[in-house]
């Protein structure tokens, strides 16, 4: 019925940055305008995995329809995101983080 998200080759990389405390803050992530200037690999594997873990709590779909229909009072969806989840964007990025630990390439 739709798109999964599977583990992928970007994986790797993102347990790296999380190894080495470097990985950004999800709300930095979701509102900085250099997402294709700086570290745009991470930035990617990053986004692409919270989207997973979304997907992983069947969020995914509710996330996107409130993003969209949102989008011009919560530019970056971090409003959504913690609306259709209902946590704290930090209190979800912990969680999220521990769910990675948890994939396998």
């Amino acid at each position: 019925d739709g798109i999964v998200g599977l583990t992928n080759w970007r994986l790797p990389a993102l347990e790296k940055a999380i190894a080495a405390k470097t990985l950004r803050p999800l709300r930095e992530l979701m509102t900085a305008d250099d997402f294709y200037r700086n570290q745009t690999g991470l930035n990617y594997a990053q986004a692409r995995y919270l989207c997973q873990y979304l997907q992983h709590k069947r969020k995914l779909a509710a996330y996107y329809k409130a993003f969209r229909d949102n989008h011009k009072k919560d530019k970056w969806g971090v409003k959504a995101l913690e609306k259709v989840t209902g946590q704290s964007i930090e209190t979800l990025e912990k969680s999220y983080l521990k769910w990675l630990t948890t994939l396998r390439q």
